[in-house]
């Protein structure tokens, strides 16, 4: 009896009601979803400690590259490095100066550079004048900042501003050329015509025969109405130099190579005159409708 007692009260032990059972469920789902999130964060915070380390020896290492270190000692008679490190320096000397008449030199010891001098020079030899303090700023190699430091201290010569004065008041010969007679030299010295221009009107003037009107400029390639407008008080034509054809010994060659008549009309003029024979005035060309 005492045995079955025994098993009785251990049976009683391992009898759950149900909401024992239900406790039991509940936390067992509990328990296995905290190890699957352990599993699964495990890696993940590794990884995340292993970018700390790095970012640790990083940050460690620059700092340890600013450690001070002890510079170098020189000997004390040793003058030559300190030399050299401060031979690029030079003193800058203030005084008055005209550019139009300053040497080398004395460029130099304002603070410009040996090239800069040199610029400031060639462009004196090459007939360049300073009538201002401001034509300074147009050398290129001299930046704003040293012009403003040297501006206050330019003074231009009376000589210099005398000259410009008379030469400006000089009267300027006007320039008058004959359109139908004049070579590549006489047109280059109207303003405005260079020498692909004057080749051009040259080259077109012989295939017309001769210019009868300045207008027939505008048909000069790149010549346009405002150039032709400038041009012509220096332009005048003599319409007895232009070269008369003669339309009844004229080839076929020659007239489909004047600039005002096609292929086609050079061939008519030809044919109609093979078939009617020369022409007595050019009412008839007109007439013919060629």
């Amino acid at each position: 009896m005492a045995w079955k007692k025994t098993i009785s009260n251990i049976k009683r032990f391992f009898i759950y009601t149900k909401s024992e059972k239900n406790g039991t469920i509940v936390l067992a789902i509990i328990l296995i979803a905290l190890v699957t999130i352990t599993f699964f964060l495990n890696p993940l915070l590794t990884s995340n400690s292993n970018i700390d380390n790095d970012t640790h020896q990083k940050v460690d290492s620059f700092f340890r590259s600013l450690e001070y270190t002890e510079p170098v000692n020189r000997e004390p008679n040793d003058h030559s490095a300190l030399k050299e490190e401060l031979s690029f320096i030079k003193e800058i000397k203030q005084f008055y100066f005209d550019p139009n008449t300053v040497n080398m030199d004395s460029l130099v010891d304002l603070g410009l550079s040996h090239k800069q001098a040199q610029v400031v020079i060639n462009y004196r030899t090459k007939g360049g004048r300073f009538k201002t303090a401001n034509d300074l700023s147009k050398i290129h190699v001299i930046d704003s900042a040293t012009f403003l430091r040297l501006k206050p201290w330019v003074r231009i010569s009376e000589n210099y501003l005398i000259a410009d004065s008379t030469k400006a008041n000089v009267p300027v010969q006007a320039i008058l050329v004959e359109l139908n007679s004049a070579d590549s030299i006489s047109l280059t010295k109207i303003k405005g015509i260079g020498r692909s221009f004057a080749r051009r009107i040259i080259l077109y003037r012989n295939l017309l025969g001769g210019f009868y009107s300045i207008n027939q400029l505008s048909e000069v390639y790149g010549l346009n109405n405002e150039l032709i407008s400038t041009i012509r008080p220096n332009i005048w034509i003599d319409s007895l130099a232009v070269k008369r054809i003669n339309i009844n010994m004229v080839t076929y060659e020659e007239l489909k190579n004047h600039p005002y008549l096609t292929d086609y009309q050079a061939k008519s003029i030809v044919y109609y005159r093979s078939k009617r024979g020369s022409f007595v005035s050019l009412t008839e060309i007109l007439e013919s409708k060629l």
